[in-house]
């Protein structure tokens, strides 16, 4: 994109599009083919699940994993490594045995935590999809805070007892896998937390 436009009413944002259309620059669908029926289908039924990983926060300007386990490197006195995903649970693991799971929790929260971050398009577009649930291993709240702008009531469901709610008819379930970077609950980032996950969270691990 080399120019963007920012109307700042409704009604000249009706203008140019209107101007973008008479001057024959209105922009072509990427996608090289038809939209499949049956996911067209659920959709409208209200069928489909959203499951949704880092790269969406990352597009907010949030830190990703890396970020994380340097700052764990950091604390720990530790060499930092890139691209090693074991070396990052064994990381996670020797913070937690070292300083407890309330420091990493607070490291977690000062990361994702509060309002850090803005929504972007892309949460936007997302979350006005007409789904029910949405799966993330993200520690943000973006897609709540999304949620609630679009006036679309979100539930969290972090913590065993949580899952219960996914059964209400209204909302929207932001099912939050790795935990709460805002209440500190529920964070997986160890390699213990991976491991007992099925076992202690039998219900979230049904979803």
């Amino acid at each position: 994109v080399d120019v963007a436009f920012v109307p700042y009413s409704r009604e000249v944002y009706r203008v140019f599009l209107q101007a973008r259309r008479d001057c024959d620059l209105a922009p072509v669908c990427p996608a090289g083919m038809p939209f499949p029926t049956k996911l067209l289908e659920s959709l409208r039924k209200n069928r489909c699940v959203l499951f949704l990983g880092a790269g969406l926060s990352a597009g907010a300007g949030l830190p990703g994993w890396q970020a994380l386990v340097d700052r764990l490197s950091d604390a720990l006195g530790v060499p930092r490594k890139s691209g090693d995903v074991d070396y990052y649970l064994d990381l996670a693991q020797w913070f937690v045995e070292g300083r407890g799971e309330k420091a990493l929790a607070d490291i977690i929260s000062g990361l994702f935590g509060g309002e850090r971050g803005l929504p972007t398009v892309a949460h936007y577009l997302l979350m006005s999809l007409p789904v029910r649930v949405v799966i993330t291993t993200n520690y943000d709240a973006l897609l709540e805070r999304t949620l609630r702008a679009l006036r679309r009531h979100p539930i969290t469901i972090v913590e065993q007892r949580d899952v219960a709610r996914t059964s209400r008819s209204v909302g929207t379930c932001v099912v939050k896998f790795h935990g709460d970077a805002t209440s500190g609950k529920g964070i997986v980032l160890s390699r213990d937390d991976y491991d007992a996950f099925f076992r202690n969270r039998p219900a979230m691990a049904l979803l």
